[in-house]
Order: C-alpha cells, then sequence, then structure tokens
C-alpha cells in the first residue's frame, strides 16, 4: 500500500513538473515571438458621432514608452498617443468616419509592427412616425435597412437623441408640454420637473451629448415669464433658467449650443445676440443681428446675419467681424440657409433659383458643386441636419401641395457622392 502510494506521488510530481515545463517553453516561445496586441477598447458608435474618443491597445508584454511617431492610422487620421508597459491609448480629436475600418500599425523595438484593426458603426438614426396608436420613435441603422420601435406616446411634439437617451416633448394640453427622459433600450422613463407649466419650444443638445436646453413659457403668466432659456445636465439631473444683466430670466428668440458643450448664444427679445457661459452664466454682449446661423467648428467664430452687411463671421474673444458672401453670387440664386460644417471650416448651403417658371433648391457645400437638387412641383427642401461627422445629412422635404401632395419624406444623401441612401416617410429626423 505504501509502495501505491510513493508511485502515484512520484507520477503527480513528474506530470506537474511536465505541465510546468511546458509552461515555460510556451511563454518562453510567446516572449521569443515579441510582442503582439491582445485587444482593443473602444466604442464603435461614438468614435463616428462624438469627439474625443478613445481605442485602448493592451499588449501581450511590456512594449516601452510609445511616440505618435511610432504609429500609423490608414485611412489617416488625427490623434494624441501615450503608452507605457502594456498599454496604448489612441485619442482622436474629430469624429471619425462611418463605417469604416482603420488599422493602427506601432513599430516595435524589433522593427515588426503591431497592427490592429477597429471598424466604426454604421450611421443610425431616430426618427417620429405617427399611428392610430400613438406616435412612434424609431430607431434604424442604414446598413440593415430594418427599424425598430423604441418609444410610444400620444402628441409627440419634438425629440432629440443623446447616445442611449431620449429626450422627448410632448403636449398633454396646447398649453402645457412635459419633457421626459427615456433611457435605451429599456424605455425606462423619468419626467423632467419643469418650475412650471407652460409650452416648451427650441429643444437643442449640446455636441457631446451631456446638456438640452429649451425655452419655456408659463401660460397665462407675465411678459417676463415667455421663452426662458433653461439647460438641463443628463448627467447631474441639475437644471436651470439662464439669467439675463438683471438677474430676471433671460428670454430668446433662438439659441443654440457652442462646439465647446457650455458656451449657448442666445438672440434676446430685442434681437441682441449674447455668448452665455452657461455654467456660471457670465454674459458677453455681441451686438444685434436678426439671426444665429451657427458657431463655427473650432468654436472661435459665430455665423451670423446682418440687418445691412448679411452673413458675417463674428470673432467671439476680439468682436471682429468679416462679411462673408455665403452663397452664389448669380443673379436670382437666393441662399436660403447655410450651416457650418462640424469637422472643418466651410459651409453647407441651401439655395434656391426660378427657371423657367419651376423652383429649383440645390445643396452645396461653398461655391462647390451642388450634391443635392430638388425641384418644384416634384419637391420642396424645407430643411437639411448634418450627421456629426459631416459625412451625411438628412434632407427634409415635403410634397407640392399645387399636386395635392404635402407629406414629409426625409432623403439621407451622402455628400461625397451626392447619392440618397435612403429615403424615411417621417418629418423629424435625430442622428444618433
Amino acid at each position: 500500500m505504501l509502495g501505491s502510494t510513493w508511485t502515484f506521488n512520484r507520477r503527480l510530481y513528474g506530470l506537474v513538473i511536465v505541465i510546468a515545463c511546458v509552461c515555460a517553453l510556451l511563454l518562453g516561445l510567446t516572449w521569443l515571438q515579441g510582442p503582439r496586441i491582445r485587444s482593443a477598447s473602444y466604442d464603435p458608435v461614438k468614435l463616428a458621432t462624438e469627439a474625443g474618443q478613445r481605442v485602448i491597445l493592451r499588449t501581450n508584454q511590456p512594449i516601452g514608452a510609445v511616440e505618435e511617431s511610432d504609429i500609423v492610422i490608414t485611412p489617416a487620421v488625427d490623434f494624441k498617443a501615450v503608452g507605457s508597459g502594456n498599454t496604448v491609448i489612441l485619442q482622436f480629436a474629430q469624429r471619425l468616419q462611418y463605417q469604416t475600418a482603420y488599422t493602427i500599425a506601432i513599430k516595435a523595438d524589433d522593427g515588426r509592427p503591431l497592427k490592429r484593426t477597429f471598424e466604426t458603426a454604421s450611421p443610425a438614426l431616430y426618427y417620429l412616425r405617427e399611428d392610430k396608436k400613438g406616435d412612434e420613435i424609431h430607431y434604424r441603422t442604414l446598413s440593415d435597412g430594418g427599424d425598430t420601435v423604441v418609444y410610444r406616446a400620444s402628441n409627440i411634439v419634438d425629440f432629440l437623441a443623446m447616445g442611449d437617451t431620449l429626450v422627448v416633448q410632448t403636449a398633454e394640453t396646447e398649453t402645457n408640454h412635459t419633457l421626459r427622459l427615456i433611457t435605451l433600450p429599456s424605455a425606462k422613463e423619468k419626467n423632467v420637473r419643469l418650475p412650471v407649466a407652460g409650452t416648451i419650444a427650441d429643444l437643442h443638445k449640446s455636441p457631446n451629448n451631456q446638456r438640452f436646453g429649451f425655452t419655456i413659457s408659463r401660460y397665462g403668466g407675465t411678459p417676463k415669464e415667455q421663452r426662458v432659456l433653461s439647460i438641463y445636465d443628463v448627467a447631474t439631473h441639475k437644471y436651470g433658467p439662464l439669467r439675463s444683466f438683471d438677474d430676471s430670466y433671460l428670454q430668446v428668440l433662438d439659441w443654440q449650443f457652442s462646439p465647446d458643450n457650455k458656451t449657448v448664444l442666445a438672440q434676446t427679445i430685442d434681437t441682441t445676440v449674447l455668448a452665455v457661459d452657461s455654467m456660471s452664466n457670465e454674459i458677453k454682449p455681441l451686438g444685434q443681428f436678426v439671426a444665429i446661423d451657427g458657431v463655427m467648428f473650432n468654436g472661435s467664430e459665430a455665423l451670423l446675419t446682418d440687418k445691412r452687411e448679411g452673413k458675417i463671421l463674428l470673432d467671439l474673444q476680439t468682436l471682429e467681424r468679416r462679411s462673408l458672401q455665403a452663397g452664389p453670387s448669380t443673379s436670382g440664386v437666393y441662399t436660403t440657409q447655410t450651416d457650418p460644417l462640424q469637422q472643418s471650416e466651410g459651409l453647407v448651403q441651401l439655395t434656391q433659383s426660378i427657371e423657367g417658371g419651376v423652383s429649383r433648391q440645390q445643396l452645396a457645400i461653398g461655391t462647390d458643386e451642388a450634391f443635392y437638387e430638388a425641384r418644384n412641383p416634384d419637391k420642396i427642401v424645407v430643411s437639411s441636419v448634418l450627421s456629426a461627422n459631416d459625412q451625411y445629412t438628412a434632407v427634409q422635404t415635403r410634397g407640392s401641395f399645387s399636386v395635392g401632395d404635402n407629406e414629409y419624406r426625409t432623403d439621407i444623401v451622402n455628400i461625397a457622392t451626392g447619392r440618397i441612401i435612403t429615403t424615411i416617410h417621417a418629418g423629424i429626423v435625430r442622428w444618433q
């Protein structure tokens, strides 16, 4: 019995030694084969929809310090990189292209590059449809063409898509609106507690999807309680109206966020445009203007419409202005909408002209050739909304009343090619 036990223990010890040797051999071979990228962490949706996103690479063994000059990304994009030990972090200042494979190559000490490919998500949309059972918000990716109903309610007026949260505005009555935060995909609801009962308008979100704002007008309230601009933080659920110079509520005709996510441009009741820090409520008057057309992608200049000069660019620091020929100079061609690109210098312009009694509308970037055209009575362009990375635009159209067609449709257009990817039978469309 004792001999059998001794024999078993010897065999067990021998097996353990063999396993240890094999593990050591495999570890040695792995080390000799050099470093390799073991994993990559990233959000494929946010890479195309939000600036400042990161890809985190982890290697099977330390690779030492890594500099940006050691890294090549194909297709080429601007990035910052830091690396030490087993981790390399890449950060992209701008949004990447949708549904694109990017290959990262890192030069290793032995001269062999470490490679990893990652792919961004397909563009996706939310859109509103009316139904007999209630209004529905649908979700759709352009790659598969299918759609899913993600939320249903009565009398949806407007909504925002902010990552995995929807902000939905509904009309309980003509004079009493509500706001709800809808967490996806569970569709869990949270009511936004408004300070007064009233009507809501001008629902806009910050570029980083962290904050949104709106105007609220109290039914039966005083003139100073109309069109009050308020900002809501989705993460902290903090909400409050902005204040004017005399500490009264800031009443606005129009407003929008700047690319820095905290500065808002607000056009007051007397058409004065203010730059307001929505965190500190610091206010800087910019002058009186007919309209706010946007803020340039770098956040340093505002695109405004001046009564005398037309479109101008105003430096938000120095208040220096320069006139801008926003549209074509051709006689009989009029610019009806101008929007700054969100990733680079440039303007998307909607123009209108009359040829042979037929109205023609065109969309173009600056003075480039038009990438989209509509002719009345086939359809009339109402507006266009750029995707966050300037790759697509959603062109809202409606049929002509003259031919008995007043349905709203939205063409999803590839700006580079001018190709209409799909047409959605809906008026309100929001990019994910």
